[in-house]
């Protein structure tokens, strides 16, 4: 029997899904003004000075659990060398594919610490948001370099 049509000859729990897109794609695309790019700029800045303060208390969560958590059910012992005070970026985000983060982001979950989750999952999401208007900005440099 051949389906009928518009029908798909793809079971339906194999049917590839729609990917999604992040909603900072849609909001910052490319820029075609120099008011525009001042725009992205200040947005930058507002949201650099949250992804920041948001890992510093990341940072201070975990330097805390380091200090209470030298016990063996605790893989805090294990993180020291994850939290440097002046980390440039959310190494503690599970999206980023590291065993560490993984077992770090494992533990706050098994210790339903939801708070540290929601400012790990909001820092990786700034961080993304400000590489993507970093790149825009950029492009723009670049783009108004060659006129």
């Amino acid at each position: 029997v051949t389906p009928g049509p518009g029908a798909s000859s793809v079971p339906p729990g194999l049917a590839p899904r729609p990917h999604a897109l992040p909603d900072y794609v849609v909001r910052y695309p490319a820029i075609r003004s120099s008011q525009q790019r001042e725009g992205y700029k200040g947005v930058f800045q507002d949201q650099l000075w949250e992804y920041t303060e948001l890992l510093r208390e990341i940072h201070s969560t975990l330097r805390r659990e380091l200090e209470a958590g030298s016990t063996s059910t605790a893989p805090a012992a294990r993180w020291a060398h994850w939290v440097s005070p002046g980390a440039p970026e959310c190494v503690f985000a599970p999206q980023d594919g590291s065993r560490m983060a993984h077992v770090l982001h494992e533990y706050m979950r098994k210790k339903k610490d939801w708070a540290f989750l929601a400012k790990q999952q909001r820092c990786e999401y700034l961080k993304q948001k400000l590489t993507h208007i970093k790149a825009r900005i950029q492009e723009y440099d670049r783009d108004c370099n060659w006129v």
